[in-house]
């Protein structure tokens, strides 16, 4: 995994679908309707501790080259997102490693290759500066 503050050119945001779901630490509240359909929309945030696991469940495979990661700002933001990890199926997991992600609100991660998958899932590291972080956003890109 890679990272960059700037979203390289070239590439596109796959559309919402109302398949999609997220969760944080297998609560079953879904987070997909506030941060996934409409991650511009800056009056919903996921607030996170540090150590809280993100899953995303895009509905089917898709093809995906880039995640974006925002949080409401830098200083509510997490340090690294730890032990990332892809699936198609939900039961064989691809490990992609750890990403720092620290000092700016939003994050694109790239993959070291186009990745396939439904699932994906990460572990919050520590804090960037406050003992809270608030998640503003997340989407996915591909070429």
């Amino acid at each position: 995994l890679s990272k960059t503050a700037m979203l390289p050119s070239g590439y596109t945001q796959i559309a919402y679908e109302s398949s999609w779901t997220g969760t944080l630490d297998g609560d079953n509240t879904d987070f997909a309707a506030n941060l996934l359909a409409d991650p511009d929309n800056n009056d919903t945030y996921l607030f996170t501790e540090s150590g809280s696991k993100v899953v995303v469940d895009l509905g089917s495979v898709k093809n995906v080259h880039i995640i974006a990661v925002s949080f409401y700002a830098w200083y509510y933001g997490l340090s690294d997102l730890l032990n990332v990890e892809t699936s198609i199926d939900g039961n064989a997991w691809t490990k992609w490693g750890d990403v720092r992600i620290y000092g700016n609100p939003t994050y694109y991660i790239s993959f070291s290759k186009p990745a396939n998958f439904r699932y994906i899932r990460w572990t919050g590291g520590t804090y960037s500066y406050y003992d809270q972080a608030y998640y503003s956003g997340i989407k996915f890109y591909n070429k």
